[in-house]
C-alpha cells in the first residue's frame, strides 16, 4: 500500500504544459474515435478549460487505465499517440527514477530512443523536416540532461560513476551516428539525416570529453602519487631546506577503484558474450561482412581485458578501470551495429579506427595526468630554513 501512495505522490508531481496537455487530449480523443467499442454516440467529451485544469496525474491515470498508455509506446514521431508517448509515458519513467545512476539510465535509454525512432521513420520513408526538427530537440533535451548527471557526479567526486555513465551513451551516440549516415547514404535522404547526425556528433564528441576526463581524473587519483601531503627535511648545512614529498595511500579509496575495475571487467565480459551469443542466434540474417567486422571488434576488445588484468595484478587500479571501460565500448558497439544490419539490412562501417583512437586517447590522458601531478608540485610552497 505504501508503494501505492508513493506512486500516487510522484504521479501528483508531473507537471504538464498547456501544449502537452492539449497534444495528448488529442491522441486520447483521436484514439478513442478510432477503437470505439460502442455504438451509439457518445456524450460530447469536454473541451478546452476542462483539460487545462485537470491534474496531470488524472489525465495519466485515465490514459493508462484505458490502454492508450501501452498503444502510445509503439508510436512514432508525427504519429497521433506521439505526444502521449513523450509528455506521459517518459515523464513517469524519469519521475520513477531515484538516485543518479538510474536517472542517467533512463534519460539515456530516451535519447537512444529518439535516434531509433529516426532510424525506422528514414527505413519507413517518413522523415521530414516536422519529424526531424521535433526528433533533434527531444533528443537534445534528454542528452542535455545526461550530461548534467555526469557533471554533477563528477563534482561530487563520484569519477568513477560519471566516466562509466558517459562512455556507455557515447558509445551508443557514435553507433547510432553511423547507423544514420549509413541510412542516409542507402535511402538517399541526407537532407533530413544530415542535421540529427550533425547534432548527435555533437553530444557525442561532448559526453566524449567528459569519459576523458573522468577516466583521466580516476587515473591521476590512483596511479601518479600525486602529492597528498608535504613536510619539511632539514638539510645538514646552514640555511639548507628540502620538501619531501609523502604519499598518503589511502586505503578506502583504493578498495573502491578496485572494486570499480573488477565490476566494470565483469560487465565487459559478459557484453562480449552477449555479443558472441547474438551473433550465433542470428547469423542466418547477418551478412558475413557484419559478422567478420563484430568479430574483429571482440577480438581487440579481448585483448585490451588481457591488458587490463596485467594492470589490476600491478594494482594500478585506474588504468584497468579504463581498459576495461574500453573492451566494454567496443563490444557495445558491436552489437549496435549488428542490431542495425540485421533490422535494416546495411552495412554500417563504423568509424573504423579503433585502435587510432585508444591510442590517442591514452596519450591525452596521460597529458592530463603530467598536467596534474606538475601542477600539485608547484603548489608546494618552499619552506624557510631554519635559522642557525
Amino acid at each position: 500500500m505504501a508503494k501505492f501512495e508513493d506512486l500516487i505522490k510522484i504521479l501528483k508531481q508531473i507537471k504538464l504544459t498547456d501544449s502537452e496537455k492539449n497534444h495528448s487530449r488529442g491522441g486520447l480523443l483521436k484514439f478513442m474515435a478510432d477503437h470505439s467499442v460502442r455504438t451509439h454516440k457518445l456524450s460530447p467529451v469536454p473541451r478546452g478549460r476542462f483539460f487545462r485544469l485537470m491534474p496531470a496525474s488524472l489525465i495519466i491515470a485515465l490514459l493508462v487505465g484505458g490502454g492508450v498508455s501501452f498503444a502510445a509506446e509503439q508510436s512514432l514521431p508525427g504519429d497521433i499517440l506521439f505526444p502521449v508517448k513523450v509528455s506521459l509515458n517518459e515523464n513517469i519513467k524519469t519521475a520513477l527514477a531515484l538516485n543518479a545512476e538510474s536517472k542517467a539510465k533512463i534519460q539515456s535509454a530516451l535519447a537512444q530512443k529518439r535516434l531509433e525512432e529516426a532510424e525506422k521513420l528514414a527505413v519507413q520513408g517518413r522523415l521530414n523536416e516536422a519529424t526531424k526538427t521535433e526528433i533533434e530537440l527531444n533528443f537534445a533535451n534528454r542528452a542535455n540532461k545526461v550530461k548534467k548527471i555526469v557533471t554533477d557526479l563528477e563534482a561530487k567526486g563520484n569519477i568513477d560513476l560519471a566516466a562509466k555513465i558517459s562512455s556507455n551513451f557515447e558509445t551508443a551516440l557514435k553507433a547510432h551516428q553511423s547507423i544514420l549516415i549509413s541510412l542516409g547514404n542507402q535511402k538517399n535522404i541526407d537532407e533530413w539525416i544530415h542535421p540529427i547526425v550533425v547534432t548527435v556528433k555533437n553530444h557525442s564528441d561532448n559526453i566524449a570529453q567528459s569519459r576523458i576526463k573522468a577516466e583521466s581524473a580516476l587515473r591521476a587519483s590512483t596511479e601518479t602519487n600525486i602529492v597528498s601531503n608535504a613536510m619539511p627535511v632539514i638539510g645538514e648545512g646552514r640555511g639548507s631546506a628540502q620538501v619531501e614529498i609523502k604519499v598518503k595511500n589511502d586505503e578506502k579509496a583504493s578498495n573502491q577503484f578496485r572494486r570499480a575495475a573488477e565490476n566494470v571487467r565483469v560487465t565487459a565480459r559478459r557484453k562480449i558474450q552477449e555479443v558472441r551469443t547474438f551473433i550465433e542466434r542470428q547469423k542466418k540474417r547477418l551478412s558475413a561482412e557484419a559478422v567478420t567486422k563484430a568479430e574483429a571488434r571482440l577480438k581487440i576488445a579481448e585483448n585490451i581485458i588481457v591488458e587490463g588484468n596485467t594492470r589490476l595484478e600491478a594494482k594500478v587500479w585506474g588504468e584497468a578501470f579504463v581498459l576495461f571501460q574500453q573492451a566494454h565500448r567496443l563490444a557495445q558497439e558491436a552489437k549496435l551495429l549488428l542490431e542495425a544490419a540485421k533490422n535494416f539490412n546495411i552495412e554500417v562501417e563504423g568509424d573504423g579506427q579503433v585502435e587510432v583512437e585508444i591510442n590517442q586517447e591514452i596519450k591525452a590522458s596521460r597529458q592530463y595526468i603530467e598536467t596534474q601531478l606538475r601542477s600539485k608540485i608547484e603548489s608546494i610552497k618552499p619552506i624557510n630554513p631554519m635559522p642557525k
